[in-house]
């Protein structure tokens, strides 16, 4: 099974050598001449001794010895080149691994990283690779050149004296059975390993991106004890592993020793009675430490495969992930004619509670519908359906469509340029803060840096907030730190917004922020909400009594269910969910 399975990885991983193969024909046409140089040297030394010394013969010897200096240089050029051409296929085959992954994370929908965690999720872009990438580089390969190199070493051992090459020889199968029986421990540690390494980096980055609130809650001790728990465990998997490494160095300097000793003992009787030569016994040894030598250089190849195996199949389980695709006869949708309708859907995330229950409603073509509940109605599911962020599954009723054609049969490049989601807390990227509004150019549009600028001041003056960025100390070329830390949360609102101006959807999904910011720039805030809804056909995930009002339609969820539809003085006048909704928000 585990044959097998090692098989199943080497296969996909050859996908990614396959486009650099002629430096891998070059890495494979240095091998058997890399083994036949080692392999040849014991041989000249024989002859040296054998037909030089042991005659007197002086020009001989210096030839002899002019052609191991030969030797020895070309080997040094070989692998000087072996080495340089592995090092560089496995650069390029681990950098096209690592962009078609991280194109593939960019298309999974999003219901995948809520069980996928960032820390893991980055220790598989990372350290993961890394140590696939070590693979391709060194470990397999450098395998192969060891198995070549035992082959020729052992030709030649037997070309030598086979009498002595079967002293030498007989203890290593002791080794090689070993190592099988190591082989599975071996495996399950370094799974183990990446496992430990992956729950470190996820606490990691959970307490690095909320160290405001450790510091707020006086947390540094506790959660220095937590993630102590965490590297304990580290520490104990990787001495695990460490431990069968050692194993297996451990067997093969034993296994070296005791045929050296065979070699030493078989070889005192075969010179003596002449069977073989003092220069036969002196290439024996030299062959010996040859054919040890590339032993010695698999047990760590087969630690380093391990490692990288280990890392293989956390990387491919995360390329096994269902991307979002385009249903068969996907169509594209370019532009929004009559109404979006929501027709009894249900929906629940996992394995929780329905998130919807039979939600019915329509957004007219043109219209702005705000959506309003107590947290937990299933507001923001609406939109995250809506663009298909999560997929409605086929076995939950209830379709969603645009002009009468469901989501799930639009092609998710045509639904998400038709439709943009201004999500609550949009992210923010490093880069100024017109890099960020750019962020909203369509993709296939080449401008200049000019002309990049020139549109985002207009879309900037087109929403009326100029005056927001004009006072940061560098305007619009005033630089983001991570995640925006260094702009308010009104003014992180105003970029989003200038966003969803360049981009001009047809279709605009609006979660208005709830946070707390300066009455000027909530006074630009809204101005700037009520002229990016204006002549759009909105929904709008509403929070403010202006939003609200200004509203052509309000629909009231609660636990799920639309419970009450209509304009804000006809849902006033019924004295219901919603009247009793806005007479807490005004108190």
């Amino acid at each position: 099974m585990a044959v097998r399975s090692d098989l199943s990885l080497f296969r996909r991983l050859g996908a990614f050598v396959w486009p650099h193969r002629l430096t891998l024909v070059g890495v494979v046409v240095s091998l058997p001449i890399e083994a036949l140089l080692r392999a040849g040297r014991p041989l000249l030394v024989r002859h040296a001794i054998d037909a030089n010394l042991m005659h007197g013969d002086v020009p001989g010897l210096w030839l002899t010895t002019l052609c191991y200096a030969a030797a020895v240089a070309l080997l040094m050029v070989v692998l000087y080149g072996q080495t340089y051409l592995l090092a560089r296929l496995g650069a390029y085959a681990t950098r096209d691994m690592r962009r078609q992954l991280f194109a593939h994370v960019q298309r999974l929908p999003l219901s995948t990283f809520d069980s996928l965690p960032l820390g893991k999720l980055m220790t598989r872009l990372t350290n993961d690779l890394e140590s696939v990438g070590e693979l391709f580089s060194s470990g397999a390969i450098s395998s192969i050149s060891s198995i070549v190199t035992l082959l020729f070493v052992g030709i030649s051992m037997f070309a030598v004296n086979g009498r002595l090459a079967l002293a030498a020889l007989a203890l290593t199968p002791v080794s090689i059975l070993l190592a099988q029986l190591l082989r599975r421990g071996a495996r399950r540690a370094f799974r183990e390993v990446r496992r430990r390494v992956a729950d470190v980096n996820v606490y990691l980055q959970e307490n690095l991106s909320g160290m405001s609130t450790v510091q707020a809650f006086a947390r540094e001790t506790r959660n220095l004890q937590q993630f102590d728990v965490l590297s304990r465990g580290y520490r104990d998997a990787n001495l695990s592993a460490i431990r069968y490494d050692a194993a297996l160095s451990a067997a093969v300097e034993l296994a070296a020793s005791l045929c050296l000793a065979a070699l030493l003992w078989e070889s005192a009787g075969s010179v003596l009675r002449g069977h073989a030569t003092y220069g036969a016994l002196v290439a024996m040894i030299e062959l010996l430490s040859q054919f040890f030598s590339p032993l010695r250089d698999l047990t760590s190849q087969y630690t380093l495969a391990q490692q990288a195996a280990a890392g293989a199949e956390r990387v491919f389980s995360l390329f096994d992930e269902p991307e979002a695709v385009d249903a068969t006869g996907a169509v594209a949708l370019s532009k929004l004619q009559r109404e979006i309708v929501f027709a009894d859907v249900r929906f629940s995330y996992r394995d929780e509670s329905p998130a919807l229950h039979g939600a019915s409603f329509v957004v007219p073509y043109g219209k702005t519908v705000a959506l309003v509940g107590t947290t937990g109605a299933g507001k923001s599911t609406v939109a995250k359906l809506l663009t298909r962020l999560y997929e409605l599954p086929a076995e939950q009723s209830g379709a969603i469509t645009l002009d009468g054609v469901r989501v799930q049969d639009l092609t998710l490049d045509s639904l998400r340029r038709l439709v943009l989601l201004l999500p609550q807390e949009s992210h923010l990227f490093s880069g100024t803060i017109e890099d960020n509004i750019a962020f909203g150019l369509p993709k296939e549009l080449v401008l200049s840096p000019g002309e990049r600028s020139a549109r985002v001041r207009r879309a900037v003056e087109q929403l009326g907030v100029a005056a927001a960025f004009e006072r940061l100390p560098k305007g619009l070329k005033t630089e983001v730190r991570e995640r925006g830390n260094n702009l308010s949360s009104g003014e992180k609102q105003l970029v989003a917004m200038a966003r969803a101006v360049l981009r001009d959807p047809e279709v605009l999904l609006m979660d208005e922020a709830t946070s707390a910011i300066d009455p000027y720039t909530d006074g630009l805030v809204q101005q700037a909400t009520a002229t990016l809804l204006r002549n759009r056909t909105a929904l709008v995930v509403a929070h403010r009594l202006s939003t609200i009002e200004r509203a052509d339609k309000i629909v009231v969820l609660a636990a799920g269910k639309v419970v009450e539809q209509g304009t804000h003085e006809e849902l006033l006048a019924r004295a219901g969910v919603y009247a009793r909704l806005r007479q807490l928000q005004a108190a």
